[in-house]
């Protein structure tokens, strides 16, 4: 598979008394949501730690645009408003 982005979550400290790690609905709904995506979630009773979940989702492809001018500046106008919503900007000046 692609690349993937990767984020583990753990907030350590003793657990109080009588205090479980997050189980049930929530984290079911969270774990079909990423795995819907093409990820992976897991949610632990790591020792020293109230909580440990690790998330890990396939990166999004970057989509590529066209644009032909013979003015290179129509392309580096558009790469700016387009370059950081996922998109590479390919210029032509030729057919």
């Amino acid at each position: 598979m692609g690349s993937r982005v990767a984020l583990t979550v753990a907030a350590r400290g003793p657990r109080p008394a009588g205090r479980r790690p997050p189980r049930g609905a929530r984290l079911e709904a969270a774990r079909t949501l990423i795995e819907l995506q093409g990820g992976r979630f897991g949610a632990s009773d790591a020792p020293g730690c109230l909580f440990h979940a690790e998330l890990r989702l396939p990166l999004a492809p970057v989509k590529t645009v066209l644009v032909v001018d013979d003015n290179p500046d129509v392309g580096y106008l558009f790469s700016r408003f387009v370059r950081d919503h996922g998109y590479r900007v390919v210029q032509a000046s030729t057919g």
